[in-house]
């Protein structure tokens, strides 16, 4: 079995478990982490000298159904400027449905199909820890280093 569809199974058999509310922010503990995310994101974009995120391009790999790229557009960015990658047609195809103005594309972070230096801004949160084959670990940073002039980089967040 390679990789991605290990990934896969384990993402299908993680959503029939029923396990699916522990990630919901009615859990006081991913409240409590959503939070801490937000507040970091929000530290860390200070931190770079951005004070206007409206222009930047953004992409969140393994996005999922897209909430911190909505969470982006909170705090100003654009929607159209907002992408979101997902090995999941599942959730692409709800993050669609959620944000029809935003650019979500079902596929594998080591095949990005944007121009060198395209985005600003690359978030990848929780994305590694799905990960245990070794040369994807590696080849990911690789990939996202073509799209993106890395200048910065924070806890899973990259500001070129």
């Amino acid at each position: 079995m390679n990789e991605i569809t290990r990934i896969k199974d384990a993402y299908a058999r993680r959503d029939s478990s029923g396990k699916k509310a522990l990630y919901q922010l009615f859990n006081p503990a991913a409240l409590f982490m959503n939070h801490q995310r937000e507040k970091a994101i929000l530290s860390a974009v200070k931190k770079s000298g951005i004070s206007d995120i409206s222009s930047l391009k953004i992409l969140d790999l393994g996005c999922g159904t897209g909430g911190v790229l909505r969470d982006f557009v909170k705090y100003g960015a654009s929607p159209e400027n907002c992408f979101g990658t997902d090995l999941l047609p599942d959730r692409i195809e709800t993050a669609k449905q959620i944000s029809p103005n935003m650019n979500f594309q079902c596929g594998n972070a080591e095949k990005l199909p944007y121009q060198d230096s395209f985005f600003d801004m690359m978030l990848c949160f929780t994305v590694f820890t799905s990960i245990f084959e070794k040369t994807m670990k590696q080849n990911m940073p690789k990939k996202c280093s073509e799209s993106s002039s890395l200048t910065e980089s924070f806890f899973g967040m990259i500001i070129t």
